[in-house]
């Protein structure tokens, strides 16, 4: 897709192959929601028969990314502050003996 200039400024789309899915990705100075539509449009003025199953700000991917990850280092955390609070308990109640 052409870059092509806006409002905001220019837009720059690179696609990008990976197998048989195509990326395309749209860097703007606006609300990445609010240009979702032209984007689609201009999608469609390229190829018709293209579906576009999702179209997700780089937010949303790097969120949906790093969530199970997220998880695993919250739980981790939370069991090793317990640990904590365990033996500072167990040595407490040595020591008062």
């Amino acid at each position: 897709m052409p870059a092509e200039n806006s409002s905001s400024g220019w837009l720059r789309c690179h696609g990008l192959c990976t197998g048989s899915r195509r990326t395309v990705i749209v860097r703007t100075a606006q609300d990445p929601a609010a240009l979702a539509a032209a984007v689609r449009a201009e999608i469609r003025k390229l190829e018709p028969n293209l579906p576009i199953p999702a179209i997700r700000t780089m937010r949303e991917i790097v969120v949906s990314t790093v969530a199970e990850r997220r998880l695993q280092m919250v739980l981790t955390s939370l069991f090793a502050v317990l640990a904590l609070l365990l033996g500072a308990v167990g040595i407490s109640l040595s020591v008062t003996r």
